[in-house]
């Protein structure tokens, strides 16, 4: 008998369970200690409460004389009780028989080099009319683009981790319980993790194949152990407890979802996401929650997500996990065994609908595993030297979008020193994918273009520098879709905030302003304006200032002025010119007071006056003809007085300036490899 999983109502006990089934083995279904558990589910608020959970288990089927079918309907009934899944068994096969230790393949190599298969991987390549990439190959030209500092997850089973092309798994543990051991459902063998983990850590050797993240870490989660059978929602929790923010678990099993019943012809007609179980939805949750992306694949069911079968398990406004949800899409490439689909078309057999999110390729994807690409002609039974060319499936699509995230989240932490949140990334690569050909109603999403994520993500996000123009408001995070700016930014940040700066005048204006203005004006005027001085000069200005003084200067000048005097002038001139001031006091009075004014001459002066520096002490023997009132025209080199005192000849004024439930009864699935 299979087993199953329930979960508590909050506050109660598993009293009423026992009492109605008292030979049933009852455990916690999460293994972590109940204080980490708690930690997790912390991470943000409503998160489910993972220690609810049980695992109950009947060892004598015998003893119990009803079908899985009506044990799950009994337990429903309780009050007790929340939510009963039935969880099919796998019947244990141990994994590995070699010991790492004394394993010789290294040596192998001696026998033969194995070739380049590099180039056969076009989905490393870029996208265009002739090959159906997801530019991998761009994503490596950034730092940690290649996976670098990210960890990916493989949950699932079996792992041949002494392959040539993985050596980054040579010396991984995997996340096990103490005493526990991983095994294998009846039927299957290393080849199908071997495969996947080869599509994203396959190492960079110039032998074999090459991982899109071959700079990342890989973990190893077993969903099939001796101890704990298959539990997926555990293996789940292992990984999480062993990641950190921006890693990223993979989900490679689909189940039987939606009420379709178990094939008769060993098809897997019928399958979906793992996420079927409520305890495995509820540990993606909390993964999630916790900053890590989870990948999951959809199943290779043909399976319509939107059925009214489904109740709404995959109505993302009636629950999401957070998962990244992938279909299998043509990829545009023979071989043998492949299902010639067109490229970014959805394959026969991916389960769809409104849930999935994004698409890889589902056929002819070279990786490691299985012989059938490659087998070393010296030791054709060494399967560490084996390699794949025709791995399929939305067990095949999902790495590549496991591969983009670790390489994204890879750049993203070398660029900004943090990852993005899940929710942004699986916002990215859907928001930046090739769209989807052929039958789009039956949706598979997108096909992720590492491209185009990358730019956006490094368009649209804060840079370390401050731009030409400040933002309205602060992001803690890249937004997903690229903002348009139109000024580049700033080398380095100016010291002090800039404005727009009108542009020049282009002729002097009539006279100074009076006060200088620290805005440009709303229209730039016919020429610059002068500030005025506020006391005369010594030295005469090479313009002449408009308009006139309106009373005499407190000082004669030194030169003569070029211009009458504000006096009406004289009816005649005067017959002899005058005698030039003196620029020093005399010592001795003049014969005639200096006060009186002389006749008018009728002719200019043939030598014009100089005036003095200060005022005479006495009265000059001879009357002088200057006089102090103040001329009736501008001088033709006037004083622009200034605030020191002193005068310029070309006066400027200065401007900084710039730019400025409960559930339905669950159905009996399945776990299978995808």
């Amino acid at each position: 008998m299979n087993a199953l999983e329930i979960k508590l109502n909050p506050g109660q006990t598993l009293e009423e369970l026992q009492n109605l089934y008292p030979g049933a083995q009852v455990s916690p279904l999460f293994t972590l200690p109940r204080e980490r558990l708690i930690e997790l589910n912390s991470a943000e608020e409503g998160l489910p409460d993972l220690t609810l959970w049980y695992n109950v288990n009947f060892p004598i089927a015998s003893l119990v004389e009803q079908t899985e079918e009506e044990i799950a309907a009994s337990l429903e009934s309780l009050d007790s009780i929340n939510y009963v899944d039935i969880i099919t068994n796998a019947l244990p096969a141990q994994v590995g028989s070699i010991p790492r230790n004394t394993h010789t393949e290294k040596n192998n190599r001696r026998l033969g080099v194995t070739p380049n298969f590099v180039p056969n991987q076009g989905y490393l390549q870029m996208n265009s009319q002739t090959n159906n990439g997801i530019d991998a190959e761009y994503s490596w030209t950034f730092d940690g683009g290649n996976g670098e500092g990210i960890t990916i997850y493989d949950v699932e089973w079996g792992w041949d981790q002494l392959h040539e092309d993985l050596e980054v798994a040579h010396d991984v543990m995997l996340l096990l319980d103490e005493g526990d051991v991983a095994v294998l459902p009846p039927g299957f063998d290393n080849h199908h993790g071997t495969a996947v983990t080869g599509e994203m850590v396959g190492t960079s050797n110039n032998v074999g194949i090459k991982g899109i993240s071959y700079g990342a870490k890989l973990g190893l989660a077993p969903t099939e152990t001796r101890n704990l059978e298959f539990r997926p929602g555990n293996a789940i929790m292992l990984a999480v407890n062993d990641a950190k923010p921006g890693d990223v678990i993979l989900l490679e099993i689909h189940v039987l979802v939606c009420g379709n019943p178990v094939p008769s012809d060993g098809s897997t007609d019928g399958f979906g996401p793992v996420e079927h179980y409520q305890s495995v939805f509820e540990a993606t949750k909390v993964a999630t929650a916790n900053g890590i992306t989870v990948v999951e694949a959809a199943g290779n069911g043909n399976t319509d997500l939107d059925a009214p079968s489904c109740q709404g398990k995959y109505d993302r406004s009636v629950r999401d996990s957070g998962a990244v949800m992938v279909g299998a899409g043509g990829s545009g490439v023979k071989c043998r065994g492949g299902w010639g689909g067109a490229p970014r078309e959805k394959l026969d057999f991916s389960t769809f609908g409104s849930r999935l999110d994004i698409h890889g390729w589902g056929e002819c994807i070279w990786s490691t595993g299985t012989g059938d690409g490659y087998k070393d002609p010296d030791a054709r039974g060494n399967e560490n030297r084996w390699y794949t060319r025709t791995f399929s499936g939305t067990s095949g699509a999902s790495p590549f979008i496991a591969s983009a995230a670790a390489n994204i989240q890879g750049i993203a932490m070398k660029k900004f020193g943090a990852p993005l949140k899940p929710a942004e990334l699986r916002q990215l690569l859907t928001a930046t994918g090739l769209p989807q050909r052929g039958d789009v109603s039956k949706k598979i999403g997108p096909l992720v273009n590492l491209r185009k994520a990358i730019d956006t993500l490094l368009a649209d996000s804060p840079t370390k520098e401050p731009s030409a123009q400040p933002m309205s408001t602060s992001t803690l995070s890249p937004t997903v879709k690229p903002t348009s700016t139109s000024r580049s930014p700033t080398a380095k940040p100016t010291a002090s905030p800039t404005r727009a700066s009108m542009s020049p005048t282009a002729k002097p204006t009539a006279s100074p302003t009076s006060t200088s203005t620290m805005s440009p004006t709303a229209k730039p005027t016919g020429s610059p304006t002068h500030p005025p001085t506020s006391s005369t000069s010594t030295n005469p200005t090479a313009i002449s200032t408009i308009p006139l003084t309106k009373r005499p200067t407190a000082n004669p000048t030194v030169f003569p002025t070029n211009a009458p005097t504000t006096i009406s002038p004289t009816i005649k001139p005067t017959s002899n010119p005058t005698h030039p001031l003196t620029t020093t006091t005399t010592h001795k009075p003049t014969a005639i007071p200096s006060n009186t004014i002389m006749s008018p001459a009728f002719k200019p002066t043939a030598i014009p006056t100089n005036p003095t520096m200060s005022p005479t002490s006495k009265p000059t023997a001879i009357p002088t003809n200057a006089t102090m009132s103040p001329t009736t025209m501008a001088a033709a080199i006037p004083i622009v007085p200034s605030k020191s005192g002193k005068a310029s000849a070309m006066p400027f004024l200065f401007f900084k300036s710039g730019k400025v439930g409960k559930s339905q009864k669950s159905d009996k699935a399945l776990g299978e490899s995808i």
